[in-house]
């Protein structure tokens, strides 16, 4: 009698996240056209500025978090939990109260310094600083109940959690959006869900030990973690600062309106993460387990020469298809702005690239090496910003687009050369390089006539290209089963 083999239990936890992500994904793609069109282009500028207000108020815990699960998944005593999770929450506390006191400032820089828009709209941004803080603090048990389940390995739970609580928070961006048709309304919706995620918290989540919410701050400890973490904070920092720099740049020089369109573009084309941010849900606590072995170490280094392998074709085929798709794909859900298409198949290239390097992101964080990924960040971040200003006499706006490809393109070779430099294996790295450079100049040479800045037709040249990267996708398919081992 044949037995069925076992499904590993890394592929049960992936396909749980990957199908709550999809869901949430699916909400994503469908609010993006909804909400643009209850706001127009302005008003979803003027909501643009709370997704990357709530980014950086996220990062105020110095790395905590992060920090916290890879201790937590290191630790299988549940006493060491405990007290981690004592400390990390004495620790949202007092950063609550300084987030609190310093709201005069962080209004006077958002508004004056960061994003100086129109005087109609500086009220509506005014409330969203101030919402961004609330939401911090009411997202404090949530962000500690989160933590201690994904360190458990309680995916499914996790999962379960997101599947829920996105139904709210796109139900409510919804319900703002077409009844008040005002930003800041939309946001204060938003922020209101959490109340609803602190209820779902205790019926879904892993609860915490009850001693878990009597905060600590032992000081000599605490100054230990934080040591570690900051760095890691740092890298965070300067990696959401790529991410939303080009807001920043769009909006200063060319007004609220492009900065709506190229929000748009940007937060369809970023449902993409769905797929990498799924995986590095589960990876980063399996890496933490794994690097802390010396004996799986090598083998890890194995699997992941053939992750990012497959990874890299795999992303770059999908923008690809996205390139090839925009231009009739884009005015069916009302988002066929000239504009908007235009700025989606620039930033679906570098999305995809920032995509697949999240795994070696979490891979390098995992393994302790916070220098390295915030020197890497810096430098990505320098980049994009030498790229963006020569362009933009000649691309205007869309030089953003051109900047994005840029930076993630030294952003996805550097990272993947930091991750497999201790792989012995000389010439089959450079065989995978010789690959990766190939498919890669064949995306980007597809780009040039699906952007009609060359007199070639994109269905001419695509063919070969999807050839190409679905051949390096598919050849030893069968040996990624190695990943989720």
């Amino acid at each position: 009698m044949t037995t069925i083999p076992k499904v590993p239990p890394f592929i049960i936890n992936l396909l749980s996240v990957y199908s709550a992500n999809a869901i949430n994904g699916v909400l994503g793609i469908v609010a993006v056209p909804l909400v643009v069109a209850a706001l127009g282009n302005e008003g979803y500028g003027i909501y643009s500025i709370y997704i990357i207000l709530a980014s950086y108020v996220s990062l105020i815990d110095c790395g905590v978090t992060k920090h916290l699960i890879r201790l937590m998944s290191s630790a299988s005593d549940k006493d060491k939990q405990t007290k981690y999770l004592q400390m990390a929450f004495g620790w949202y506390i007092v950063l609550s109260l300084i987030l609190i006191c310093m709201l005069p400032i962080f209004n006077y820089v958002v508004i004056d310094r960061l994003f100086p828009v129109p005087g109609q709209f500086k009220s509506a941004v005014h409330w969203i600083v101030i919402l961004s803080v609330a939401e911090y603090v009411l997202a404090i048990p949530i962000m500690l109940a989160q933590a201690y389940t994904m360190s458990n390995h309680e995916f499914k739970r996790y999962s379960n959690f997101i599947i829920t609580t996105g139904f709210f928070r796109y139900g409510l961006m919804f319900l703002g959006a077409w009844i008040f048709m005002n930003p800041a309304i939309v946001v204060l919706f938003l922020v209101s869900r959490r109340i609803f995620e602190l209820i779902f918290m205790r019926l879904i989540l892993l609860k915490p030990p009850k001693s878990a919410w009597r905060p600590k701050i032992n000081v000599s400890e605490f100054m230990n973690i934080l040591t570690n973490s900051s760095v890691m904070s740092l890298a965070q920092f300067l990696q959401i600062s790529v991410l939303s720099f080009g807001a920043i740049l769009v909006n200063r020089h060319f007004g609220v309106a492009v900065l709506g369109n190229y929000r748009a573009a940007f937060d369809l084309a970023s449902r993409i993460w769905f797929f990498s941010n799924s995986i590095g849900v589960i990876v980063f606590p399996k890496f933490s387990q794994l690097l802390s072995i010396r004996n799986e170490r090598e083998s890890l280094y194995k699997k992941m020469s053939l992750w990012i392998e497959k990874s890299w074709a795999g992303y770059l085929l999908i923008s690809l298809l996205a390139i090839i798709c925009a231009s009739w794909l884009l005015p069916l859900i009302k988002l066929g702005n000239p504009q908007i298409v235009s700025f989606f198949k620039l930033l679906i290239v570098g999305l995809c690239l920032n995509a697949h390097t999240n795994i070696s992101y979490e891979y390098l964080l995992a393994d302790s090496r916070y220098g390295t990924v915030a020197l890497l960040s810096l430098a990505v971040l320098i980049i994009l910003s030498l790229s963006y200003f020569p362009l933009v006499e000649i691309a205007g706006p869309y030089a953003i687009g051109w900047a994005w490809i840029v930076s993630q393109s030294v952003y996805a070779f550097a990272a993947d050369e930091l991750v497999l430099r201790n792989d012995s294996a000389a010439s089959s790295r450079t065989k995978q390089l010789f690959l990766k450079v190939l498919v890669f100049f064949m995306t980007f040479l597809c780009l040039f006539p699906g952007l009609g800045l060359w007199p070639i037709n994109i269905y001419y040249l695509a063919p070969l290209a999807l050839i190409v990267g679905g051949f390096i996708l598919l050849r030893d398919i069968r040996e990624l089963r190695l990943f989720f081992n």
